[in-house]
């Protein structure tokens, strides 16, 4: 009896390995092989570059708080030998510095609505090498900056704009600005205040219990000029750090082109409106609360 033939086809055999084939096979495998590898050490790099942010900002944050709130209570004590310890020279300094505030909060949303965060940066580190030059500059004598027949209010204000003026504007900006900053790849600025403001309450205290009565007024100077270099540094570490971080949001109309093409990719995220002139004109006024 006849066997049947099969009628498929015997299966080609396979082609033989070729040093270039086998050459592509093996790059396969070691791409497949360290491809997770780079990925990780991408997002370690990435945590850590996070970490070191978090920490400049703070630590700035924290500086310029407490450097701010000393200064205050350093200028009064220069001020009052000289101009005496009157309820109108109290006042007087009180609404120097509050002026300075406003005016340092009006200069930080300016930079951060108006102006391109590269511009920004080097226009801030230059605030800070003024700010540093005229802490260095700092007339060791108040009495030589009284002015016979100037009214003793507009004398006062001309011996602090003197002696404390760019210094306090310099810290006074360092919150909200750095605070912006920080927030530009969508990171929570918020608890960069909390630290601002727990630094503000240690500069308060450590003054009249820590400051004041171990260090001479001499000493005193030379810690603010201190404090202003660190925070100098501190301030250009961030500048060119915070060059490789890229923005989420469009921050301002009046950008630069090359900060306007990299802030309008995130640009659609933002979908909260700004808040009516009604909740504006309740935040106005509640500000004034403590004030008053």
């Amino acid at each position: 009896m006849a066997t049947a033939r099969s009628s498929r086809a015997p299966a080609p055999a396979p082609a033989p390995a070729t040093p270039e084939r086998s050459r592509r096979q093996r790059s396969r495998h070691r791409e497949a092989a360290v491809t997770p590898r780079v990925i990780a050490a991408n997002s370690e790099a990435a945590q850590s570059a996070a970490a070191i942010r978090q920490l400049l900002s703070v630590v700035a944050i924290a500086l310029s708080s407490a450097s701010m709130f000393t200064l205050e209570l350093l200028s009064g004590q220069r001020v009052l030998p000289i101009f005496g310890g009157s309820p109108g020279v109290w006042a007087t300094a009180l609404c120097f510095f509050t002026i300075v505030l406003m005016g340092g909060y009006a200069y930080a949303h300016v930079l951060v609505t108006r102006v391109g965060r590269r511009k920004a940066g080097v226009i801030h580190v230059c605030l800070a090498i003024a700010a540093l030059i005229a802490a260095i500059l700092d007339p060791g004598s108040i009495a030589s900056l009284r002015i016979d027949g100037l009214a003793e209010t507009v004398n006062v204000l001309f011996v602090l704009v003197i002696i404390a003026g760019l210094p306090a504007f310099l810290f006074s900006t360092t919150t909200p600005l750095l605070s912006a900053w920080y927030s530009r790849d969508g990171s929570d600025p918020w608890w960069l205040y909390a630290a601002s403001n727990a630094a503000s309450l240690v500069g308060v205290l450590a003054y009249p219990f820590i400051i004041q009565p171990v260090l001479p007024l001499s000493v005193q100077r030379v810690g603010l000029v201190g404090a202003v270099g660190l925070f100098a540094l501190l301030l250009v570490t961030i500048v060119l750090r915070d060059r490789s971080v890229p923005d989420v949001a469009t921050l301002g109309a009046g950008a630069d082109a090359d900060d306007d093409a990299e802030d309008a990719e995130g640009a659609d995220s933002v979908a909260s409106a700004p808040p009516d002139r009604w909740r504006q004109a309740r935040w106005l006024a509640t500000a004034f609360v403590p004030a008053g």
